[in-house]
């Protein structure tokens, strides 16, 4: 992605000659002269080939690669071949196809829906189902109108969510505790 910005300035470079725009590409890797547009130095370490970009010290193809980077004290990077950066994002250190995949507490799985949700480690389908509770429980959703109270639901048109001795539970919508809410 940096050669994109190097490119920009060099071409826009007014009345520049052919020798100030090749050194405009130019960069030094441990002391060897090397073209941007033709290789990449990743950490001291000199690769070639167009279009590379680092990831820590390996050098990838960002059009079928994904570069993953987790900092935990200290930066660990990993490569996963054959996924593109532009369709992919990461999971921990593994990347993961955005349009068929979610990721949920550092495990990739299958979108069971285009609009999966995570529940946990689960993933659940936000238009059919819920997540309730401090257990993350999936349930079937009954209609548009229900809503978690704990770890069960409620219809909101008919009924309320009230918290009783710390304790959540599902009420007629003309008990005392919806009119105090």
């Amino acid at each position: 992605w940096l050669t994109c910005g190097f490119t920009t300035v060099c071409e826009s470079a007014m009345g520049a000659n052919a020798a100030s725009k090749n050194d405009c590409y130019r960069k030094t890797c441990m002391e060897i002269k090397y073209d941007i547009r033709e290789a990449v130095c990743c950490e001291n370490r000199l690769d070639s080939g167009a279009g590379l970009s680092c990831c820590g010290q390996q050098s990838f193809n960002p059009a079928v690669a994904t570069c993953c980077k987790v900092e935990h004290g200290n930066a660990t990077t990993a490569v996963t071949q054959g996924l593109s950066e532009t369709v992919s994002a990461c999971c921990e250190l593994k990347a993961y196809d955005l349009l068929n995949e979610i990721c949920c507490q550092s495990t990739i799985l299958a979108k069971p829906a285009p609009k999966a949700q995570c529940c946990g480690k689960e993933a659940f389908d936000e238009d059919k189902q819920m997540c309730c509770g401090r257990n993350r429980t999936i349930l079937t959703r009954n209609s548009i109108h229900h809503q978690c109270c704990g770890d069960d639901q409620y219809d909101t048109m008919t009924q309320c969510c009230c918290e009783i001795n710390e304790d959540l539970t599902v009420q007629p919508k003309n008990s005392s505790c919806c009119a105090s809410g």
